[in-house]
């Protein structure tokens, strides 16, 4: 947390004296988020960084948050029931089709 000077005030035990994570100066209204690969603060890791600015009596604060990026299939745990998901939907709809069409040309 970055008091309205812009000098670290509060930080997790992980961050505590290491640079910050990032340089978003964001509007006093709106937060900024930007993806970050190989910083100084995570080398070899991809983050997604959130500045997220907050009210205070004496002026605007910062609070810098990051997360780890979601890769692009974003994981087996997900992919499998998709996969599921659809052979089922594909498998009822041909089931469906079979009968339909073979019980219109029985008559």
């Amino acid at each position: 947390m970055f008091n309205p000077v812009g000098i670290m005030v509060a930080a997790t035990p992980d961050m505590a004296g290491k640079p910050p994570m990032t340089n978003l100066q964001p509007d006093v209204d709106l937060f900024a988020t930007e993806s970050r690969c190989d910083g100084r603060v995570f080398p070899g890791e991809c983050k997604i960084v959130v500045a997220f600015p907050f009210h205070w009596a004496n002026g605007v604060w910062r609070l810098d948050m990051a997360v780890p990026a979601v890769p692009w299939y974003v994981g087996p745990g997900l992919l499998v029931p998709l996969a599921a998901g659809w052979l089922l939907l594909v498998g009822a709809t041909a089931l469906g089709a079979y009968r339909t069409v073979g019980k219109t040309l029985e008559r």
